[in-house]
């Protein structure tokens, strides 16, 4: 009998500081405290922006003589008939870029910065496509469809390099919905 009032005075001694920090909690601490947060997130964004800037610095620097200056990005011009699951790009074998979460949203993907060597190299892609459909198109949502393409170009000392490989999707309503999306590339 001594053990159920043992246990709810133990309880009750780890629950007595956090409903006593709730009581104070009220609507004008919240505020501060979000608005505390909030900052913190824009210092940390703000020092990311300032990362990333010295980081294409350098990255121009190291292009100096000898070398070639490349940016790859990755574009989805799919309709809302598809999200983009996960995006792997790899250049001249060495995987620059794999992400298979977090994506979905994101239009464009800027997966290489960087300096090689002039001549010739090749970016291959492989995408994943989910189905993503709603109301009486929820059937769209069991497609999963796997695109892989590859791309050669020439990379020269003397001038910027810019390739761009975009998921996209053909309109001609007699091609089956999994044949569809294709990817193209632009330099």
């Amino acid at each position: 009998m001594r053990t159920p009032a043992l246990l709810l005075a133990t309880v009750s001694l780890f629950l007595a500081p956090v409903v006593h920090a709730q009581d104070e909690m009220t609507g004008g601490t919240y505020r501060v405290q979000l608005q505390d947060l909030r900052s913190r997130v824009d210092e940390n964004q703000d020092q990311v922006r300032l990362a990333r800037q010295r980081l294409m610095a350098i990255s121009k620097a190291l292009s100096g003589p000898g070398l070639a200056h490349v940016d790859v990005d990755v574009s989805d011009e799919t309709t809302n008939a598809f999200k983009l699951a996960s995006a792997k790009v790899s250049l001249d074998g060495a995987v620059q870029y794999d992400r298979h979460d977090g994506i979905a949203d994101q239009k464009a993907l800027p997966v290489f910065t960087g300096a090689i060597a002039p001549g010739e190299h090749t970016v291959r892609l492989d995408i994943v496509l989910q189905g993503n459909g709603y109301g009486v198109f929820t059937y769209l949502r069991g497609y999963k469809i796997t695109l892989t393409s590859s791309h050669t170009f020439t990379a020269a000392s003397d001038k910027p390099l810019h390739v761009t490989a975009t998921a996209f999707e053909l309109t001609d309503v007699t091609v089956p919905l999994e044949r569809r999306p294709q990817i193209s590339w632009r330099q």
